[in-house]
């Protein structure tokens, strides 16, 4: 199964390679990495940066509702009994 997986991948990264190097998939930069694939990966580090900003948001949101939920669900204070009251008797 691993093995099969593997020649697959190598498959694939030799057939990117050979595309690229004959011109059929475009590499500007000479870097052996096609222009799309470079264009994608910089797409997901802008939408991995925008993704930990709104989890940095939640996450100060869940402090303060859980700073909140504490807050209330302390035990209120024990009130002292009151004092019971001298009762009048009939003479």
């Amino acid at each position: 199964m691993l093995v099969t997986v593997l020649i697959i991948i190598a498959v694939v990264v030799a057939g990117v390679l050979v595309a690229t190097k004959f011109g059929l998939l475009k590499d500007e930069d000479k870097n052996g990495i096609p222009d799309a694939v470079d264009a994608k990966v910089d797409q997901v580090k802008v939408k991995v940066e925008e993704v930990k900003a709104k989890v940095e948001d939640v996450k100060e949101d869940v402090a303060e509702v859980v700073k909140v939920v504490k807050k209330a669900t302390k035990k209120p204070a024990a009130k002292k009994p009151a004092a019971k009251k001298a009762k009048k008797t009939k003479e």
